[in-house]
């Protein structure tokens, strides 16, 4: 009876343990696609951003790239979403903002920034 109960233990261990190592190996995957995924948004971006036709609303602006977050909107279109440090003159203003980067089915995507502002009467 001691020796079926070792062999359960052991086997359940093993299992527990290639369990945990093959999910370990899948968060890998994913983090290394998204890395990709940001560093060909990020080179787009920059191109982008250089062609002048929206430099106006561009310039100044700092991105957090380090802080942005790849999603997946409804209709299945990957969306980056990278904050930008806001530039207040006041810190009690509550206004942000936000660049989407839409991936387009060829390969480029469409850039739009996002300026948010909540009713200041609305409870944090």
């Amino acid at each position: 009876m001691k020796e079926n109960f070792k062999r359960a233990v052991s086997v359940i261990t093993v299992l527990l343990i290639s369990v945990f190592f093959t999910r370990c190996q899948q968060e890998d995957e994913e983090v290394g696609t998204q890395g990709t995924t940001l560093s060909s948004a990020k080179q787009w971006f920059k191109e982008y951003e250089a062609k002048g036709d929206n430099y106006v609303y561009l310039q100044n602006l700092i991105y957090e790239w380090p802080g942005a977050i790849v999603k997946q909107a409804e209709d299945g279109t990957e969306v980056i979403v990278i904050p930008i440090k806001e530039l207040k003159i006041d810190h009690s203003e509550i206004w942000e903002q936000r660049l989407y980067l839409y991936k387009l089915p060829d390969g480029s995507y469409k850039a739009s920034l996002v300026e948010i502002y909540p009713d200041k009467a609305a409870p944090q």
